[in-house]
């Protein structure tokens, strides 16, 4: 079933005979997709349409059972990217419609395991992500873009998994764009060679990391304001079962430059005892000056501290039980970590 909300109240808008994974709304027109196959007890393979409340199926009549994850308009063409596979193949993943019967894109995905799970348009251009391995011979890993003549790869390096390098799954399942960037998170280990967490961000020339102790894979991203939110079952070691947000002290930067940086690598830090009831020891600073930032589980700046050396004793007396994020300002890249207080 698919409702609306009008005056403080829901009503049921259209039913569907199993799950709707995504809907989008363009003026006066609303698509829905998902894993169902019937639309208002009529067959539909997983696409319809409503235009000023009036729904059809925008599956082709031929088309077998898919699931559908996510649909977007460009311009006059209909994409949608799930588990679909149109004769004569071999690619799977990624179909659209301008006119006519749906055509898949290009080659699409090659391998036994090519799925598009998430799309966005990004300067112009769509970017597909999902389940694409380029060890299963996709030119993309994890993200592809469209050119508009055929599918290719976001970047070189691209995203890679949790080994480093393209012999292990990289898959995106969520993307948003915000302040000119593209986002997207998943499940993957690296970025330009820096390990990342499963987010990172798209500047248009190269990936920027996203640091965090997220626990992978990143589902689901959103922005509100400038706050990045992520979905996430761990954040630093801490079971949250939850969404998490990205604290920044300063705007989500482009990484691509000519200029030659010498940087520093994160700090190796650690903590103990966590959970901790008085003190709070740090131990591994880089030995040079820095400001040390206690934030609460909303993100208020609760103490701040000047830290000078290796090893540095926090007092955590007077802070409420409650999980905290301690930040390091002065590193590069700004390091984070999270800590409980009993």
């Amino acid at each position: 079933m698919l409702v609306r909300r009008v005056n403080n109240q829901w009503f049921p808008t259209a039913s569907f005979n199993a799950g709707v994974t995504s809907v989008k709304v363009y003026g006066d027109t609303v698509l829905a997709v998902g894993s169902f196959s019937e639309l208002n007890g009529q067959p539909c393979m997983g696409m319809a349409m409503a235009v000023n409340g009036v729904w059809e199926c925008l599956a082709d009549s031929d088309m077998t059972q898919n699931l559908i994850y996510d649909v977007i308009k460009h311009h006059d063409t209909l994409f949608v990217a799930g588990t679909i596979e149109l004769s004569p193949g071999p690619g799977r993943g990624i179909i659209y419609k301008t006119t006519g019967p749906w055509q898949q894109l290009g080659t699409g995905f090659v391998g036994m395991n090519g799925i598009g799970k998430t799309l966005a348009v990004y300067h112009d251009q769509l970017y597909i992500g999902g389940s694409i391995y380029g060890y299963e011979g996709n030119v993309a890993n994890g993200i592809a873009r469209w050119n508009g003549t055929s599918l290719e790869a976001v970047g070189q390096p691209t995203l890679y998994g949790v080994c480093g390098t393209i012999n292990c799954p990289c898959d995106v399942y969520d993307m948003v764009v915000h302040d000119d960037k593209l986002f997207v998170s998943g499940r993957f280990g690296y970025v330009n060679g820096t390990p990342v967490t499963g987010v990172a961000y798209w500047d248009g020339l190269s990936w920027c990391p996203l640091g965090g102790g997220l626990l992978m894979p990143v589902r689901s991203l959103a922005f509100f304001q400038d706050t990045l939110f992520a979905s996430t079952a761990q954040l630093d070691g801490v079971q949250i079962n939850g969404v998490a947000k990205y604290i920044a002290d300063t705007t989500f930067a482009p990484c691509s430059t000519t200029d030659v940086v010498h940087a520093e690598g994160p700090i190796q830090l650690m903590l103990w005892p966590v959970p901790c009831n008085e003190r709070l020891n740090l131990s591994g600073l880089p030995g040079r000056s820095l400001e040390v930032l206690v934030r609460d589980a909303m993100g208020r700046e609760r103490a701040r501290h000047k830290v000078h050396g290796t090893e540095y004793e926090l007092d955590v007396r007077t802070l409420p039980a409650g999980a905290y994020t301690i930040e390091f300002q002065g590193s590069s890249p700004m390091t984070s970590r999270r800590f409980v207080k009993e």
